[in-house]
């Protein structure tokens, strides 16, 4: 189960006020919108616009540990797909993604694509050994 402290970087719902923002809209309506869009793809762009306002219109200032601010909980069932590739590789892959996503109606990326950089490194496991790399994250909703 996941740990109910990290949702939109807030602590748990001590309040009717918490539980509507956290819950009612942070995940059931969202989950709900969603939902539809697996019917009507088109409605993504709205939804993501829609919360992204909703969210994000207000500037916020927030002091906590790292991972209580920097983490979403994406609640809701996912399929989600990480790539690791060398970091020269990311505009060729950012093309045939967004290729994909165009010429695919029923692919559809109902969260922005996250891209983030690290430094290669030593550890023999790492994606990043010897290399520096781009992560490539997209998030669908299923």
């Amino acid at each position: 189960m996941a740990n109910p402290g990290l949702f939109l970087g807030r602590d748990p719902p001590s309040s009717s006020a918490s539980w509507l923002w956290d819950y009612a809209v942070g995940y059931y309506l969202l989950e709900f919108l969603l939902w539809i869009s697996t019917f009507v793809p088109s409605l993504v762009c709205w939804i993501n616009r829609f919360f992204f306002w909703l969210l994000f219109s207000s500037r916020v200032e927030n002091i906590a540990i790292s991972y209580k601010i920097f983490n979403y909980e994406c609640r809701f069932k996912q399929h989600v797909q990480d790539w690791a590739i060398p970091i020269e590789k990311t505009k060729e892959a950012l093309l045939e993604l967004k290729g994909a996503l165009e010429n695919n109606p029923k692919m559809v990326a109902h969260y922005p694509v996250e891209v983030r950089f690290a430094r290669g490194d030593d550890i023999w496991l790492s994606p990043c050994f010897q290399r520096d790399s781009c992560y490539m994250n997209i998030i669908m909703y299923r």
